[in-house]
């Protein structure tokens, strides 16, 4: 096919070979094309934005009055957990006929870690006094206890789960271990104090259920007199104490 022939147009099967600059001749191949010129707005001075007059934020920038210093933000001024809008921007001013530019500053003055800060330091407040109460009823509480309780005898008192079953001396008949009045099992009245249907001597001893939950039942529930609700009580849970008897947040911090 190539007729014993070994160059590159034998070998690829082609009648000529393919140069570098396929397009045009060899003589005037295809020119590359022209670059534009630079746009008229690209050349000349560029529009700047003026530096404030009376700096940024309380500071002066280097291009206010040609003061090159950097005199720190806020200087000389008092630090304040608690920023007050109505201190900060006591002048509103009104652009393009409209408000909003008085109300634009009012909103994005807005501190997060300023809110954070105030609300677990109420409620820091709220719970310690809470704490504190809960520690005094419950030293009353023991006082009283330990005063009403009987006098130790020598002979041991039965076990609680003893007390289920009674002797066979005091019932020979064997009709008193389930029986309770007005019920339709027939026999005397049981001293047996696991009867639900009576009532139970727990001493000085408060089940768990007693202690979750004390005093809920006669707390006051109303609504708050400014509508603020705390920040960090709606978004993650935490532990906190239970109020006693009366609850702590009728009124909400002024």
């Amino acid at each position: 096919m190539n007729n014993n022939s070994n160059n590159e147009n034998a070998i690829l099967g082609v009648f000529s070979s393919a140069g570098y600059i396929d397009v045009g001749t060899k003589e005037k191949p295809l020119p590359y094309p022209i670059k534009d010129s630079v746009r008229s707005s690209f050349t000349g001075a560029q529009p700047v934005c003026p530096p404030a007059k009376k700096g940024l934020y309380g500071s002066k920038i280097p291009d206010v009055y040609l003061d090159k210093s950097h005199p720190w933000l806020m200087e000389g001024v008092k630090y304040q957990d608690r920023l007050k809008y109505g201190d900060t921007q006591k002048e509103k001013m009104k652009g393009f006929g409209t408000s909003d530019y008085s109300k634009r500053d009012e909103f994005s003055y807005d501190f997060r870690t300023a809110q954070h800060r105030e609300a677990l330091k109420m409620e820091a407040k709220h719970t310690q006094a809470a704490t504190e109460r809960a520690f005094r009823e419950m030293q009353e509480s023991m006082k009283d206890a330990a005063a009403a309780a009987p006098a130790e005898t020598k002979r041991p008192k039965k076990l609680f789960y003893d007390l289920v079953f009674e002797d066979d001396a005091e019932d020979p008949e064997g009709l008193g271990q389930t029986a309770v009045p007005n019920s339709m099992i027939g026999g005397r009245v049981s001293n047996n104090p696991t009867q639900t249907s009576w009532g139970r001597d727990y001493g000085a001893v408060k089940t768990s259920s007693m202690a979750c939950g004390y005093g809920i039942d006669t707390a006051h529930h109303g609504k708050p007199e400014h509508a603020r609700v705390p920040i960090i009580e709606k978004t993650f849970y935490r532990p906190c104490a239970i109020p006693i008897k009366n609850t702590l947040y009728d009124k909400r911090p002024n």
